[in-house]
């Protein structure tokens, strides 16, 4: 099945290309055909100099808003009494519902007021400088669609450290005691996420159950997960940039661990816990209540996979694996 390229995946071609590599190598590292990466330079960057994957990714989104059936340009009648309402400077929330008033058994004359920023906000709708009929001469905050929904949010993290000083060892997977960390959200608005461990080279994965995305929870579950480890296996700890870690200085006051945050939309670059997430979402699907999860329905889970043979482990599992080397430093805890 054809999927999509994501963000994380132009971001990856960015740098390949800025290392010189043909696509030819990039498909070898990257995956899909050589043709696919010569396509996306060409239709969302121009060149191989000029790739940007934020602009990219950005140019992507508009094309896929505006092969949508909301658009209202799709249908010249209600296009027609939008931009003519627009004229006499009545807002899209009042175009919209008067479209429902001027038209109330015909359900092909509607139109959401969200639709209509986001079309005045497309590139067809700059073009016609839509945005001077508006009664404020500027856009409101989006909801849903267009540019402004896909600008990236600010979060301050306290002596954020990039990943890119990340020590080699670490990326090489030279020792053990290096983690990464992610949350794991199921169902909307029920609260409960998982806070997720995993430990570079072993593969062993952790899973704790926080009651909400915050700071304070992250920490808590963390602490929790790899406070009962040695000294030895507490060494770095790999972050994105969410809110959720902006206390990761309390983490590492109480581990001695070192933090290190990915690059802005750039999650694979923590992608062994990335896959483990990927590993849980077999028994856990996208939109499972995770209210409704038992703590021993989780323990079974992470046992599972903890006890799953793995092939960069010489099929070996991450119990065996990381079993051992605590075994060798003297260390008795279960695993």
């Amino acid at each position: 099945m054809h999927k999509q390229i994501n963000y994380a995946e132009r971001y990856a071609l960015a740098v390949c290309l800025k290392d010189g590599l043909s696509y030819r190598k990039i498909s070898g590292k990257l995956g899909r055909s050589p043709n696919t990466w010569s396509y996306e330079v060409i239709n969302n960057g121009g060149s191989r100099k000029t790739y940007s994957p934020h602009l990219a990714q950005l140019s992507a989104s508009l094309r896929k808003w505006e092969t949508n059936s909301k658009n209202p340009a799709k249908n010249r009648k209600v296009w027609d009494f939008v931009l003519a309402k627009l004229r006499k400077r009545f807002s899209p929330e009042q175009i919209s519902n008067d479209l429902i008033t001027q038209y109330p058994n015909d359900p092909t004359m509607r139109i959401s007021y969200e639709t209509i920023y986001a079309f005045i906000n497309s590139e067809e709708g700059k073009e016609m400088k839509l945005v001077k009929l508006l009664r404020h001469k500027r856009l409101r905050k989006l909801r849903k669609v267009g540019i402004r929904a896909l600008a990236p949010k600010k979060v301050k993290i306290p002596n954020r450290v990039s990943i890119r000083e990340r020590p080699e060892t670490v990326n090489q997977k030279e020792r053990f005691g290096d983690w990464e960390s992610d949350l794991m959200e199921g169902k909307r608005f029920t609260g409960d996420c998982l806070c997720v461990l995993k430990e570079r080279l072993s593969q062993y994965m952790i899973i704790i159950r926080i009651s909400a995305k915050t700071s304070a929870e992250n920490v808590r579950a963390i602490l929790q997960g790899l406070e009962n480890f040695p000294e030895e296996m507490r060494f770095t700890i790999t972050y994105d940039n969410g809110s959720e870690n902006v206390e990761h200085e309390k983490i590492n006051s109480a581990l001695g661990t070192k933090s290190y945050f990915c690059d802005a939309y750039a999650s694979w670059q923590k992608g062994s816990v990335e896959n483990g997430i990927g590993l849980i979402r077999d028994y856990l699907p996208k939109k499972t209540d995770l209210t409704q999860v038992s703590n021993a329905e989780l323990k079974r889970i992470q046992s599972e996979l903890n006890d799953r043979p793995r092939k960069c482990l010489g099929w070996k599992t991450p119990r065996q694996v990381l079993s051992k080397h605590l075994k060798n430093l003297g260390v008795l805890i279960p695993v």
